[in-house]
């Protein structure tokens, strides 16, 4: 019973652990933080940016100035 325990909570940790390596994979980046938050000019907070077509972040309009 407790190997069957053991078992199930590493194979869920194998899982989560492959889900946050392959969160950082696609194309984007982080901005902020909890302590610095970075917010879109509705004041909304903004943890994650893409980049345009071309691959830039020119026009970014995200700024820890927009956060009230």
């Amino acid at each position: 019973m407790m190997m069957r325990f053991i078992g199930s909570h590493i194979m869920l940790g194998t899982v989560l652990l492959a889900g946050v390596v392959l969160s950082g994979c696609g194309e984007g980046r982080r901005v902020g933080s909890i302590m610095e938050p970075y917010c879109a000019p509705d004041g909304s907070v903004v943890m994650y940016q893409k980049p345009n077509t071309q691959g830039s972040y020119d026009g970014a309009q995200a700024s820890p100035e927009n956060c009230p």
